[in-house]
């Protein structure tokens, strides 16, 4: 399976990668909005996994145009904890890797 992994932040996005690759998921990281929306016009994803808070483009409107690009699975990784998106997957950072697993195991038997 393929997953874009939408995430600025260098240290989240190495270990969110990890805890990926070690489910054996093939994952291309962009670290801005734009960089994502790009890889979404060129190529397909199972799971797209979308930080909240990116330095180019607002959430709410990054999550817009993924939905607009990609018909697949889809959440939010956010460190807000109070956040809330109807039908949508919110993934709370920090996050254990077992809570992790079972949200990724979600998301990819929704495909």
């Amino acid at each position: 399976m393929r997953v874009l992994l939408i995430e600025d932040e260098m240290q989240v996005g190495k270990i969110i990668r990890q805890f990926l690759e070690v489910l054996n998921y093939q994952v291309e990281w962009a670290t801005t909005g734009e960089a994502a929306l790009e890889l979404l016009r060129q190529s397909s994803y199972d799971i797209v996994l979308q930080d909240y808070i990116l330095p180019d483009i607002g959430g709410n409107t990054l999550l817009e145009e993924v939905r607009k690009l990609h018909s697949g699975a889809l959440a939010v990784v956010t460190g807000k904890l109070d956040l809330v998106i109807p039908n949508t997957t919110v993934i709370s950072k920090p996050c254990m890797f077992d809570e992790f697993v079972t949200t990724i195991k979600e998301l990819a038997s929704e495909i």
